[in-house]
C-alpha cells in the first residue's frame, strides 16, 4: 500500500504562520498631528481669547473718548475627561500563550491591544462634537425592529467592533432611550450594518430612524460631555453656536466658533479655494492643514488632476509618525491636505494646527500604574488585569483660524 497524505495524518504536524496580524484601523491622522501637551492638572484650563481690541478710536476725538471701552476678552474652561480599556487574562493561559506555546505572547497583545482600544476612542472623538455618539440610524428602514440596523453613513460602522455594547438616544446627546446596551455580534462594514443577537428595539425600547448610537458609557445623557470635545464642536459657525465650556458663543461666532460653509454643488478645487477665501476675510492666521475622508481624498484628486498640486510630508507630533500628503497654494502657503478615516464623508476641515492642542495629564492611552503596578491580580479569580486610560481634553484658542465645509464633493 502507497503511503499518502491522507494515511499519515496521524503523525503530520500542523503549521501556523508566525504572528497573527491585526486588521483595524492604524491611520489616526489628526490625533497624531495635533499638538500634544501632558501636564493638564489642576482642576480646569482657562483658555482666553481675544476678539477686539480698545474701542476709544474715530477721527474726532470728541468721539473717540464717547467711545472708550476695553478690549474684548472671552474665556472657555475646559475640563479633563476620561476613558479606559482594561484587560484581563487567566493565569494559566498567561503562561501557556507565550514564548513557543503561541503564535503571540497573549499578555503583551491585551496589553497593546487595550492601548490600541483607548487611542482609537480618541482619534475617533477627537474628530465629532463631544456627545459622545459614533453613530446614526438611516432615516428609512433603519431595521430598529430586526437583528440588524443599517447607519445613515456606511463608513461608521468602522467607529464600532464586534463585542461592543451600543446604547440610543433620538437627539445627538440626549438623553437614553434605555440604560439597557445592545451587544454587537457582526458588523458589515461596507454596508454600513450593525448586527445583534436579538431585535435592536427588543433591547432598546423606542429604537426608532435617525436615532444616535453610543458605546456604552460615552453617551452624554443630557447632560455634560463625558468624552473630549472634537472639533465639530468647537468650529460650528452659523450664527448661534451657542455654550461651550461655560462661554456663550453667540455674541462673536466667527471669532468665537469658527466658519461652517455649504459647498454642495461646488467641485472640491473650487470649493477648497473658496473656504481659504473666508479665512482670510475673517483675518483667520494661514491655514496649513486641510482633513478629508479617504473616499472624499480619492474624489479631490481627480477633481485636482490637471492643476499645480504637490506631494508633501507632514511630521506627525506622535514620534516615528509622518504622513504622505497633497498640498496645495494657499494665499499665504501651502495647505497639506490629509485622509483621516475617523472623519465624515462630505466634511472637510480647513484649519492651523497651532491654534490646537490635545491637552491631556500625562499621555493619552498610559497604562494607569501609579501604584507601580502594570498589572492587577483580580482578588476573586487566578486571573490578571491591565487598566489603560487617558484622562485630557482637546481645544482649540483661536476657533477662527478654522471652517467646516458641508457637503463637500457633494452634487458635482
Amino acid at each position: 500500500m502507497t503511503a499518502t497524505v491522507a494515511n499519515i495524518s496521524t503523525i503530520l504536524k500542523v503549521r501556523y504562520k508566525d504572528g497573527v496580524a491585526y486588521e483595524g484601523r492604524e491611520m489616526q491622522t489628526l490625533l497624531n498631528v495635533l499638538p500634544k501637551a501632558t501636564d493638564f492638572d489642576g482642576e480646569a484650563m482657562h483658555i482666553a481669547v481675544q476678539t477686539a481690541g480698545p474701542r476709544g478710536a474715530s477721527s474726532d476725538f470728541a468721539q473717540a473718548m464717547a467711545s472708550m471701552k476695553p478690549s474684548q476678552f472671552y474665556k472657555f474652561i475646559v475640563t479633563r475627561t476620561e476613558s479606559f480599556a482594561l484587560a484581563r487574562v487567566r493565569g494559566q493561559a498567561m503562561k501557556a500563550a507565550r514564548n513557543g506555546g503561541a503564535l503571540l505572547n497573549l499578555w503583551e497583545n491585551e496589553i497593546n491591544r487595550a492601548t490600541k482600544t483607548d487611542m482609537e476612542h480618541h482619534a475617533i472623538m477627537c474628530h465629532r462634537n463631544g456627545t459622545g455618539s459614533r453613530a446614526r440610524l438611516r432615516s428609512t428602514s433603519a431595521g430598529a425592529g430586526t437583528v440588524t440596523v443599517t447607519l445613515s453613513s456606511a463608513w461608521d460602522a468602522n467607529n464600532f467592533e464586534i463585542g461592543d455594547r451600543v446604547r440610543a438616544s433620538a437627539t445627538d446627546g440626549g438623553a437614553l432611550l434605555s440604560t439597557s446596551a445592545v451587544e454587537i455580534t457582526a458588523i458589515d462594514r461596507i454596508n454600513g450594518t450593525l448586527t445583534a443577537a436579538a431585535a435592536w428595539n427588543s433591547v432598546i425600547p423606542g429604537l426608532d430612524e435617525n436615532d444616535y448610537l453610543y458605546r456604552a458609557g460615552d453617551e452624554q445623557n443630557g447632560g455634560t460631555a463625558v468624552v473630549p470635545t472634537g472639533f465639530d464642536a468647537w468650529c460650528v459657525g452659523g450664527t448661534s453656536p451657542g455654550t461651550l465650556f461655560s462661554l456663550n458663543r453667540n455674541p462673536d461666532p466667527v471669532r468665537l466658533a469658527g466658519q461652517s460653509l455649504d459647498t454642495a454643488g461646488l467641485p472640491m478645487s473650487e470649493a477648497l479655494v473658496k473656504g481659504i477665501a473666508y479665512l482670510d476675510i475673517q483675518g483667520a492666521k494661514a491655514p496649513d492643514l486641510c482633513l478629508v475622508h479617504p473616499a472624499d481624498m480619492a474624489q479631490l484628486k481627480v477633481s485636482l488632476e490637471g492643476q499645480k498640486v504637490y506631494d508633501g510630508q507632514l511630521k506627525g507630533s506622535t514620534a516615528g509618525v509622518s504622513f504622505k500628503t497633497v498640498q496645495i497654494a494657499g494665499s499665504r502657503g501651502p495647505v497639506d491636505i490629509m485622509e483621516d478615516p475617523y472623519t465624515s464623508q462630505g466634511r472637510c476641515k480647513i484649519t492651523r494646527k497651532a491654534a490646537w492642542k490635545y491637552h491631556t495629564l500625562g499621555p493619552v492611552a498610559q497604562i494607569l500604574d501609579f501604584d507601580d503596578n502594570q498589572f492587577l491580580r483580580v482578588a476573586s479569580d487566578d486571573a490578571y488585569e491591565v487598566r489603560v486610560g487617558t484622562y485630557g481634553n482637546m481645544y482649540t484658542d483661536r476657533p477662527l483660524d478654522s471652517i467646516v465645509l458641508t457637503n463637500f464633493g457633494t452634487g458635482v
